[in-house]
């Protein structure tokens, strides 16, 4: 049996120390998911032809799109598309054929927002002929998730298998949701542990302001996130609220050695394959339990990306996790809402001080309330409809401060706060109102791209 070092997650924590960046040369980092649906309310598939005859699937859709925006196609180890690798960021599939787009980091929310919407541009000029709509919702509103079929990606069919024994929602997580994810640069530890910790003490306000997933099996949910619900229950070794990051001096190491520690689903072997993990962490792959592989620079990452927190560390960044998938002109919204808590240490200390201190059951409390009630949620005499308003002024400021004209984003999220509304809320009403229960009508309302 190998000896590893005494602390083998340092150079993990390393490797996050190293990757700080100067705070002038800040970016923001995007990486939006959508889902596609016909409209007929199935959803696109990998294959073409499934589970129609004449229908394009999620592999001739990037086979397309490489040859429209001129970008590599990507297959990985796999001998079939399965993203694309391009001048203004990447394409890949998520588990359920969903389209994600990473854009390039950029110095301002509206640069990022134009490289995601010249993106949205082309796959609309692909598959608009086809009938296909691309929605922002959190979740596909018709579909079961045994309906919809899985990627042949090899690491998928590991992550199903190992989550389908773990949480009853946790293949519906890879197959039916969508969100958006937001890549903060840290300039210190010291940062970028604030910068966590505020991310994950005001994830449930997050999940009030920006739920948008009210529907699930073509009826209410009975949740305005039915997301975070879902993400409640897929894993709760590697998602949820994170309380550790409360803990009194906590660090990269710390981090680290957490990352370390935890059993990953899957690992790369030395031929480069990724291969069941048998619920080995990092530590005793180090310590050689699992024959035929080494820690390496691939299996470190895996560490850390295996890790699906409302907040997480990455290595340069912190990646808010807490929005459902939104229209553009509310995706707008929350990137501007984060960018002013984040780049704010007045108001990452404002969300610590009102959120962090809570206790780990009354945090998970209000994200259940969060994901139920929206914005009325209350909860040990919390009111997240205050809290918005508190921490909307300091993003605003921040923004503001930035010069960059970036708060007139705020204005979707403003309108929510006034109205106790998210976007939930609002296409619920239009549902149970004027479209009479039409879920044709959701899915050209959740496809509307206007800004």
């Amino acid at each position: 049996m190998r000896v590893p070092t005494e602390k083998p997650w340092e150079k993990t924590a390393q490797l996050l120390l190293a990757s700080c960046r100067k705070p002038e040369a800040r970016n923001i980092g995007l990486e939006i998911e959508r889902i596609g649906l016909w409209e007929d309310g199935y959803a696109l598939h990998y294959r073409q032809g499934e589970p129609f005859p004449l229908r394009s699937g999620a592999e001739q859709l990037l086979s397309q799109l490489g040859k429209a925006l001129g970008w590599k196609v990507a297959t990985y180890s796999e001998a079939f598309p399965l993203g694309l690798s391009g001048t203004t960021g990447k394409v890949s599939l998520e588990p359920g054929s969903q389209l994600e787009f990473s854009a390039n980091p950029t110095a301002s929310i509206t640069e990022a927002l134009r490289l995601v919407k010249d993106f949205e541009d082309t796959v609309e000029s692909v598959t608009a002929p086809w009938g296909l709509h691309w929605i922002g919702l959190g979740v596909n509103p018709i579909a079961k998730a045994d309906d919809q079929d899985v990627i042949p990606l090899t690491r998928y069919r590991i992550m199903t298998d190992y989550l389908a024994k773990r949480a009853s929602l946790g293949t519906s997580m890879m197959r039916l949701s969508s969100s958006i994810q937001i890549n903060f640069d840290y300039a210190s530890e010291a940062e970028a542990i604030q910068m966590l910790r505020a991310a994950l003490a005001a994830a449930p306000l997050s999940c009030a302001l920006f739920g948008n997933s009210p529907f699930h099996l073509g009826k209410p949910s009975g949740w305005f996130s039915f997301r975070s619900e879902i993400w409640r229950n897929t894993d709760s070794e590697r998602a949820g609220l994170f309380p550790e990051a409360f803990q009194e001096n906590f660090s990269f190491e710390k981090y680290s050695e957490l990352a370390w520690k935890r059993p990953l689903m899957f690992v790369q072997n030395s031929k480069g394959i990724n291969v069941e993990s048998h619920r080995r962490s990092l530590q005793e792959v180090a310590l050689g339990q699992l024959d035929g592989c080494v820690v390496n620079a691939e299996n470190e990452l895996f560490t850390l990306n295996q890790f699906f927190a409302e907040a997480r560390i990455k290595p340069g960044y912190v990646e808010v996790r807490s929005i459902d998938g939104l229209r553009p002109k509310e995706r707008a919204g929350a990137i501007a809402f984060w960018t002013g808590i984040l780049y704010s240490e007045e108001a990452r200390t404002l969300a610590i001080d009102r959120l962090g201190t809570l206790s780990p059951r009354l945090r998970d409390e209000l994200w259940v309330a969060a994901g139920r009630e929206g914005l009325r949620a209350s909860v040990g005499g919390l009111s997240l409809r205050q809290l918005a308003k508190d921490l909307f002024a300091v993003s605003r400021q921040t923004l503001i401060d930035r010069g960059l004209g970036e708060d007139k984003l705020l204005a979707s999220v403003e309108k929510s706060i006034q109205e106790s509304k998210n976007p939930a809320d609002q296409v619920l009403e239009l549902f149970n109102g004027p479209w009479k229960q039409d879920f044709s009508e959701v899915i050209r309302y959740s496809a509307d791209r206007s800004e």
